[in-house]
């Protein structure tokens, strides 16, 4: 947990001294953890977030109106009764500020990984290279200092994508708007708009979150993002259906439902789909259309 958090801070994620349990963070940790496991090792991520609380340098601050149950909590049996009780933990100022230090917090994590995980300190140096890569390049991407690529075969760049996709969408599906974890899975996919395949594009405006079942729509050019409104509105776009989709069928209705329906975007509108991105789908659903009639 420690080393997921001294990524976040080496990724300029952490501007103030508050460590919130969410994607961020449990998608580090997941990767670490992969590394560090030992035998029948269970990924509780909701544990170690909690019960460094024993460390004088690691503070639980309560969720509104929570503070006393908090302080008689001795464990938690989830991620879904940690977040109920506690909105964010922090750590000592001169934690938080070596951290943001280069040299300390490599000494630091140096520290961690030899005493912690001495039976695979060379996987995990390797994979926090990785990790700090993949933050790197999502912090650019999110900041458009943007180069094409020339391979899709680059998981660094794909997870990058992935994660800054997901988080400028809360984890959240534009068409329907789920948001749903169950432990640590969730159903959220990052899509292209227009594939990478052949834009080379992972800026956040050629990105939208989807659900696994709306993703499979989108793709299959059956629902699509485009302009609203006759004026062709590209600042709220709104979904479009296959127009050969019939109301009288039940299996229809489900898609249907969606139609004109605004698209839910990003809270920042500098990250929304870009108008090439959205005409590319319109184009494609127009295709599709037509080689039906």
């Amino acid at each position: 947990m420690l080393l997921a958090v001294s990524l976040l801070a080496e990724a300029d994620e952490l501007p103030e001294n508050r460590i919130e349990f969410d994607n961020r963070l449990l998608e580090i940790f997941a990767c670490l953890f992969e590394v560090a496991k030992q035998f029948d090792d269970k990924k509780t991520p909701h544990n170690p977030f909690f019960h460094l609380k024993s460390e004088k340098f690691w503070h639980l601050h309560p969720v509104k109106g929570r503070a006393a149950a908090l302080s008689y909590m001795k464990t938690v049996r989830g991620p879904g009764e940690l977040k109920e009780a506690v909105a964010y933990a922090s750590l000592d100022p001169e934690l938080y500020v070596l951290l943001h230090d280069p040299e300390a917090r490599r000494e630091l994590q140096a520290i961690l990984i030899q005493h912690y995980c001495p039976h695979a300190s060379d996987a995990m140096w390797k994979a926090l290279a990785q990790e700090s890569q993949i933050e790197s390049r999502k912090q650019k991407l999110l900041r458009e200092e943007f180069a094409l690529y020339t391979t899709a075969q680059d998981p660094i760049r794909s997870t990058a994508f992935r994660r800054m996709i997901r988080e400028i969408y809360d984890v959240r599906c534009a068409a329907c708007g789920i948001r749903f974890f169950f432990g640590d899975l969730d159903i959220i996919d990052a899509a292209h708009l227009i594939p990478f395949s052949e834009s080379k594009d992972d800026r956040p405006q050629n990105g939208i979150a989807l659900c696994k079942n709306h993703h499979w729509l989108m793709d299959g050019h059956i629902m699509v993002p485009g302009p609203g409104g006759r004026s062709r509105d590209y600042a709220q776009p709104v979904w479009h259906v296959h127009k050969d989709l019939d109301d009288r069928y039940e299996e229809h209705k489900s898609v249907l439902q969606w139609k004109g329906r605004k698209v839910i975007l990003p809270k920042e509108s500098r990250y929304a789909p870009s108008r090439e991105a959205l005409d590319w789908r319109m184009e494609r659903l127009r295709e599709m259309e037509g080689a039906s009639t």
